[in-house]
């Protein structure tokens, strides 16, 4: 039972990771409209310092937009859901 448990927590974290890894291809797609065509991002390639543009530059286009915030209730969730897994399997 506790594996049973663990994978679920598991495959919900992953499922919020795959949600919050949709919102960046939309923050991205979203930027990319707005900006010139020599300065669109591509959507491959990541590093900490692009996915930080990113966020910083949605902001200052979208100040009202609510992705960023998603964006974080995802991570939130992900990483909710693998503490639960290791929690599972570290007790069983």
């Amino acid at each position: 039972m506790p594996l049973v448990i663990a994978a679920i927590c598991f495959l919900a974290a992953m499922w919020a990771v795959h949600r919050a890894n949709s919102l960046v291809r939309e923050m991205v797609r979203l930027i990319n409209a707005e900006a010139e065509p020599d300065r669109q991002l591509s959507p491959v390639g990541w590093h900490p310092a692009k996915g930080s543009f990113v966020m910083q530059r949605y902001a200052a286009l979208y100040p009202t937009g609510r992705l960023r915030q998603q964006y974080r209730t995802y991570v939130a969730l992900a990483a909710l859901g693998m503490l639960g897994a290791l929690a599972v399997l570290a007790a069983s």
